[in-house]
């Protein structure tokens, strides 16, 4: 795992100096060694940066950038098949001086082009330039998993695996966008190929952008919609299916266990880690080595169900306890790691079971994606229910005033109500709908923003359920999840990889019948037997938690001197971005009722909010 840094532009705006300072932004991520160098191309002058994780071929035969030919590449990730690929090039008479994956890639491309992505199965963000063609290639894997952001204006180019080193250059804008600003707030992340920067974009996944007579046009080389709209007949049998997807995933494992460096396991106790991990440790003939991370606060704790998972399947396993006494100092760790606002509390943990991950191993294989591909979400049965209420209410009441007569939504908005004034109370009977005002008033210049991508995008399937995985999978994965354990894994110099994300896996998934992954109430039905043939389901047998963390608990005691001091007038008449009005009866919501899931959620953002402004950009 590396980081990689590129500028295609007006000569006078980069030099050696300012360039690998740049570059130096994301030492963590590549601390082993880096490369600079400078081309003369069509339309300026174009400079390609490297930081290096040595992971594969430890020698400088991997050295970045690499260049055959008029082609030269940086390239961040891994491609898993590369020896499939290296051997049918061998057939056509391509030599090779390295035992890596990158030679394989940029030869790769040297014989088929763009069309070689096609042929990967990894995780990548790949920077390629053509100086015959005159085309610069930036181009992210399927699903997400490495990052690649570009900041494009005035037909000047500079992109990296982090927003920080983009910062770096002062000609660079830094304006914030307000509707990516709403978008943050009420979800805690913000989709591609938007940031919170008006004029940084992220490249989204299954894409390639190229740059061509200064000209950036981006184009899609994978798209799930389009899988699932042409996947072939379902298979029926259920056991085949068992098998198929058994099959696969010690497939995907043994592509992920090959590495130069010692590699272990992320290992919760909960289903797709366990599935994982047990995997691994039958395709290995010594124990593999295991990690978790476990709360203080009981409520919290699910250290224990790990360490009875490992116990059974015979890991090394290590586990570290995240304490009220070192949260504040452990969310100044998570700030300073941060490229851009992230609300997912999660990060916390993730960042420490990095930490305690990297004392013994250099690569870490997690079960991130089972969720997501297997219908493991609560909020895929509460779709199903307001897909059936709004069935029930249709023609006997209306049926927003039905839906708020329920205890379980009641619960999430019922303290809505005191955030509004009376001229506002017909807003109310949709918490979703008063959440959006509320958020929007708070934000200077927000336009009147909807949430049209999540709505839009949702509209694949007619199954519900599989419609909000579908999303789940374009949005919340890659933009929430991945971008959680990249920065997490990258700010510890640990290489995170994710079997279950193997895009064959992916495309499995949406050929099953969707009652092999939910039925009445069964969610990640077949993913579950298949760990049943490797852990007793007495074992696993358990409500799903998930990976939650006391931080509204430590917002309302010990840390909230937090809340007083980044909503107070000083300081948001700096930031000149918040309504003062409305922070203050969004701080006075919050002090009176702790248990109040919108303040709660929301002041945890805009603390995070707060916290990462005045690192950066104050």
């Amino acid at each position: 795992m590396c980081g990689i840094l590129g500028f295609l532009g007006q000569e006078s705006l980069v030099n050696h100096h300012s360039f690998e300072q740049s570059l130096n932004q994301i030492i963590h991520r590549g601390p082993d060694d880096f490369g600079i160098e400078k081309f003369t191309f069509h339309s300026g002058e174009s400079w390609l940066g490297f930081r290096r994780l040595s992971i594969l071929d430890l020698s400088m035969a991997g050295h970045q950038p690499m260049k055959y030919e008029h082609f030269s590449m940086v390239f961040n990730g891994e491609v898993y098949n590369y020896q499939e690929i290296k051997s049918e090039l061998l057939k056509v008479g391509y030599h090779f001086i390295s035992d890596g994956d990158t030679e394989v890639i940029l030869k790769a491309f040297h014989f088929w082009g763009i069309e070689a992505v096609q042929r990967f199965n990894g995780m990548f963000a790949i920077a390629l330039l053509d100086s015959l063609s005159g085309k610069l290639f930036l181009i992210r894997d399927r699903m997400g998993i490495k990052p690649l952001y570009y900041y494009w204006k005035d037909h000047n180019l500079v992109f990296s695996s982090e927003v920080g080193p983009l910062l770096k250059f002062d000609w660079v804008n830094r304006d914030i966008d307000p509707s990516s600003l709403y978008t943050y707030f009420v979800h805690g992340y913000v989709p591609a190929p938007k940031t919170v920067f008006k004029y940084i974009k992220s490249l989204e996944p299954g894409k390639f952008a190229v740059i061509e007579n200064n000209e950036l046009r981006t184009e899609t080389y994978w798209q799930l919609t389009k899988i699932v709209e042409n996947r072939p007949l379902p298979i029926s049998n259920f056991e085949e299916a068992k098998y198929q997807l058994d099959q696969l995933l010690h497939s995907s494992v043994q592509y992920r266990m090959i590495s130069d460096v010692p590699l272990g396991a992320f290992l919760s106790g909960g289903i797709d880690s366990s599935l994982v991990t047990a995997i691994m440790q039958k395709q290995s003939s010594t124990p593999i080595n295991t990690f978790t991370i476990g709360f203080e606060d009981g409520d919290y704790n699910e250290a224990g169900f790990a360490k009875e998972v490992s116990k059974h399947l015979g890991t090394n396993h290590f586990e570290a306890i995240l304490s009220l006494k070192t949260a504040e100092e452990e969310l100044q760790k998570m700030v300073r790691q941060m490229d851009m606002p992230f609300g997912d509390s999660s990060l916390l943990p993730t960042l420490m079971l990095s930490q305690i991950t990297k004392e013994k191993v250099t690569v870490a294989l997690s079960g991130d994606g089972g969720d997501e591909l297997f219908c493991g979400y609560k909020l895929y049965d509460q779709a199903t229910r307001l897909q059936s209420f709004k069935t029930i209410a249709s023609g006997v009441l209306p049926f927003r005033n039905y839906l708020t007569n329920q205890k379980w939504v009641r619960d999430h908005y019922k303290y809505l109500g005191i955030l509004f004034s009376d001229s506002d109370s017909n807003i109310i009977n949709s918490g979703s709908l008063a959440a959006s005002v509320f958020i929007k008033n708070m934000i200077k210049g927000a336009p009147n923003y909807s949430n049209s991508y999540f709505d839009t995008n949702a509209r694949h399937s007619a199954n519900i359920q599989e419609a909000n995985m579908i999303l789940n999978m374009k949005s919340y994965l890659p933009d929430d999840v991945l971008k959680k354990v990249d920065l997490a894994t990258m700010a510890h110099s640990l290489e995170a990889r994710v079997p279950i994300l193997d895009y064959r896996i992916v495309e499995f998934s949406f050929r099953l019948p969707h009652k092999f992954k939910c039925d009445h109430g069964n969610k990640k039905r077949i993913l579950k037997e298949v760990l049943y043939q490797y852990v007793p389901q007495k074992m696993m047998d358990r409500p799903k938690k998930g990976f939650s963390v006391p931080v509204f608990k430590w917002l309302h005691h010990d840390l909230n001197h937090l809340v007083e001091h980044y909503c107070s007038h000083q300081f948001i008449s700096k930031q000149a971005l918040f309504d003062q009005s409305v922070l203050d009866n969004l701080k006075t919501v919050f002090n009176k009722q702790p248990n109040n899931y919108f303040t709660n959620g929301l002041m945890w953002n805009f603390i995070v909010f707060q916290m990462w402004y005045e690192k950066n950009l104050m």
